[in-house]
């Protein structure tokens, strides 16, 4: 059944659900939520019908799921962020970006492990980038959602990030519940397979079944080598690593974030070499 023809054959539980946010929740403190979200909970279907279909459409849990992520969408202004407003050089680096759709004509999502290099002062900032870029993804695709590619292509222990992953887990169950349709892990090489059982355990059974593994052999069962980016082995020549128009360098917005200048210089001297390849890898041909 299509998530169309379900959301049709739950229509009355929708609208009981709509109503009893509407009335116990909003109307009371309608303060704690963003109307951008308000609106579009009163004008379709899909933003309540995923927390039905997540608790299995029990409405109490349903409500309360509901209430947690409109709540956290007006705690962190996510709906005011835009894309201009990240450093240039989170884009140029390709830790994570948009690119063609998959044989389902599903968004793809790409996160390159390689290039996450574990430096907790930027941890937050990092976080609050991937969540973004699945926000957007998120808006943009509404019931048809997203796959998310996690490319482990040359990654190790030194990238190895417990703590992203459990952040990325979390947000998709509890921000964006039923938008994932798979995730790809791609090149999962042999020293952080170790890895796997642990994660796992965060994941509930009933989408585990999500997770599939790929290497280069297999990717292409998964997207067209006409919609796979050249440096893992496809044709697309389209550039992943581009930063929007107006995007400022992070020295620029350094003292936004309290970093004094020679913190800036010293993550830069570790992340250009990155940025670099990235850059090259762009331009094969």
């Amino acid at each position: 059944m299509s998530i169309k023809e379900s959301i049709k054959r739950h229509r009355n539980e929708v609208q009981e659900l709509r109503h009893c946010f509407l009335t116990e929740r909003y109307a009371k403190q309608p303060e704690l939520y963003d109307e951008c979200d308000i609106q579009k909970l009163r004008s379709t279907d899909w933003p309540v019908w995923r927390f039905l279909r997540t608790e299995r459409y029990n409405a109490e849990t349903a409500l309360e799921k509901l209430d947690r992520c409109l709540r956290w969408r007006r705690e962190s202004d996510i709906n005011y962020k835009r894309g201009e407003d990240v450093p240039k050089e989170f884009y140029e680096i390709g830790g994570m970006f948009t690119y063609n759709e998959d044989r389902d004509g599903t968004c793809v999502i790409y996160m390159r492990i390689k290039v996450n290099l574990k430096i907790a002062r930027l941890n937050r900032y990092i976080k609050d980038f991937m969540t973004f870029v699945i926000d957007r993804v998120d808006q943009r695709t509404n019931e048809s959602g997203f796959v998310v590619l996690i490319d482990l292509t040359d990654a190790g222990l030194r990238n190895a990030d417990l703590d992203l992953c459990s952040h990325l887990i979390h947000v998709l169950r509890f921000y964006f519940p039923e938008a994932l349709k798979h995730c790809i892990v791609y090149n999962l090489p042999w020293i952080l397979r170790s890895f796997w059982p642990v994660v796992r355990m965060w994941i509930p059974n009933r989408h585990q079944h999500l997770v599939r593994f790929a290497n280069k052999d297999e990717i292409q069962d998964y997207i067209d080598s006409e919609q796979l980016p050249k440096y893992l082995g496809g044709r697309c020549k389209r550039r992943f690593a581009e930063p929007p128009d107006g995007c400022r360098s992070v020295r620029e917005i350094s003292d936004n974030w309290g970093f004094t200048g020679d913190e800036i210089d010293g993550y830069l001297q570790i992340f250009e070499p990155h940025i670099n390849e990235t850059q090259r890898i762009q331009c094969l041909d």
